[in-house]
C-alpha cells in the first residue's frame, strides 16, 4: 500500500487498526510530531468558510499550514500574489475542498506525538522524504528508514 501525505497517514492508521498490507511505502506523510502539523489557524478558517469568505479562509489555510514562509507574509500581500501563482480555476477547486482539509489536519492533530505506534507494525514500511524537509525533521531529502516502537525520536 503506498500513501502520501494525509493518505500516508491514513495508510499508516490502517495499518494499526489490522488492515492486511503486505508492504507499506509512505512518501512524507501526514504525522506531527511536537506539533509540528500546526492547527491553530483552523477555527478562523471554519468561520470565513462558515461567513461565505472561501478566499479568506483559504488565506488563513495557506498561512496556517505554512507559518515559517507564507505565514509570515501579510494577508494583503497574500492577496495580490496568489491569484498570480494559482490561477482561479484551481483557486477555486482549493476553497471547494477546505472543509475537507480542515477535517484531515484535525485528524492528524489529535494523533500528535502517536508515531512510535507505528514501530508495532510488523509488515515492512518504506517511509520517504522528498526534497523539501521540515527543519524539525532528522530525515534528509531523499532519506528513507524503519521507525521502530523503542526508537529515540
Amino acid at each position: 500500500m503506498f500513501g502520501h501525505s494525509f493518505g500516508g497517514f491514513l495508510t499508516l492508521e490502517a495499518a494499526l487498526a489490522g488492515s492486511p498490507f503486505e508492504r507499506i511505502a509512505v512518501y512524507e506523510p501526514g504525522v506531527s510530531i511536537d506539533g509540528s502539523i500546526p492547527i491553530g489557524w483552523a477555527d478562523r478558517c471554519r468561520s470565513e468558510l462558515d461567513a461565505g469568505k472561501p478566499a479568506e479562509a483559504f488565506l488563513t489555510f495557506v498561512q496556517g499550514v505554512n507559518p515559517e514562509t507564507s505565514g509570515k507574509a501579510p494577508r494583503w500581500l497574500l492577496r495580490l500574489i496568489l491569484p498570480l501563482a494559482i490561477k482561479k480555476p484551481e483557486r477555486l477547486q482549493k476553497h471547494t475542498l477546505l472543509p475537507a482539509a480542515l477535517l484531515e489536519h484535525a485528524e492528524i492533530a489529535a494523533r500528535d506525538n502517536t508515531f512510535r505506534e507505528y514501530g508495532q507494525l510488523t509488515q515492512p514500511v518504506l517511509l520517504m522524504a522528498g526534497k523539501e524537509v521540515h527543519s524539525n525533521s532528522r530525515l534528509l531529502p531523499g532519506d528513507t528508514c524503519r521507525v521502530a516502537a523503542d526508537q529515540p525520536v
